[in-house]
């Protein structure tokens, strides 16, 4: 039997909303920005089958699964790309799912694509540890002007604006965060929230849990009311908020333990070597002086040395 994930961090437990919000909108076409093992893409391909609707997937290192989804004659085109910039060659969607590269500079410009196609954004990583801190992928890809000082090794947990050595969630050389958290320009939910001022016609409702969700779209859009009423039961819940709160602090704490295990077992591991090596040493000394005696012997003709 498959085993649930210790920290569930997948789009697709939100499968019964995203449908619900596919069917509102309606589209023809469903854009996505980041696909990893191609789960949700998946969920978008099965609507577009049933919808005669197709399915746009910017990936820059598309998994082995989502070709061959591809393959299979399916509604879907993947773009090994890398997003912002395979946007310029994208087709209008409907409805847009990002949940690529967690950072201002990048998730700003999804959104602001998403809001020049009068789309539904449906957005991932909205709540802690993105929210308001950037994570890179691929740091060379960020110009100069949109990267913060990074961190590959250094852990993050809640309500610590930095980083820390010992314990909390971090990339492990897959993926960098940003040194602190907070300020400007820092953070999906800062990105997400950014282009909703900026624009002045969007709205944005959070759904605080699994890491969280956005949902980013023209407030006027003929289908708006139909996604409220979708997202109502989650949008803003406190309940959703603590729970999520809950979960998280129990997982860091996981990790925690993690690091104090490995670390016991490197400084006992560390013990026994520094007995090896003194237990070696002791058998040498006493080695040589079996060598000595023998010398000593015979220099007394067999008999044993006087003291």
């Amino acid at each position: 039997m498959e085993r649930e994930p210790l920290l569930l961090h997948s789009l697709t437990i939100f499968e019964p909303l995203l449908e619900a919000c596919l069917d509102a909108v309606a589209p023809k076409r469903v854009g996505e920005i980041g696909s990893e093992t191609g789960g949700t893409t998946k969920l978008l391909v099965d609507w577009a089958r049933r919808h005669d609707a197709t399915v746009w997937t910017v990936e820059p290192f598309p998994a082995h699964d989502l070709l061959e989804l591809e393959d299979q004659a399916a509604p879907l085109t993947v773009v090994r790309g890398r997003s912002p910039e395979a946007l310029a060659e994208a087709p209008e969607c409907g409805v847009w799912l990002i949940d690529g590269d967690h950072n201002y500079w990048t998730v700003r410009q999804e959104c602001q694509r998403a809001a020049a196609d009068g789309s539904l954004a449906i957005l991932h990583d909205v709540a802690w540890p993105c929210a308001r801190r950037d994570q890179y992928y691929d740091p060379t890809a960020i110009p100069p002007e949109g990267l913060h000082p990074h961190t590959w090794d250094a852990g993050v947990v809640p309500g610590d604006p930095g980083t820390r050595p010992v314990g909390g969630m971090r990339g492990d050389g897959q993926f960098a965060y940003a040194e602190h958290e907070g300020g400007e320009e820092n953070g999906v939910l800062t990105a997400v929230e950014s282009v909703a001022a900026d624009r002045g016609d969007l709205e944005l409702l959070v759904i605080p849990v699994v890491f969280g969700v956005g949902l980013l779209f023209p407030k006027a859009a003929p289908w708006a009311d139909a996604v409220r009423a979708a997202a109502a039961p989650y949008a803003g819940s406190e309940l959703l908020a603590t729970l999520e709160r809950n979960r998280i602090s129990l997982y860091t704490r996981v990790l925690e333990l993690q690091d104090e295990v490995a670390a016991l077992s490197a400084r006992h591991s560390g013990l026994a070597t520094e007995y090896e090596r003194q237990a070696a040493a002791d058998a040498a000394e006493l080695a040589w002086l079996r060598l000595e005696r023998a010398r000593a012997l015979e220099a007394n003709g067999g008999a044993p040395a006087a003291r």
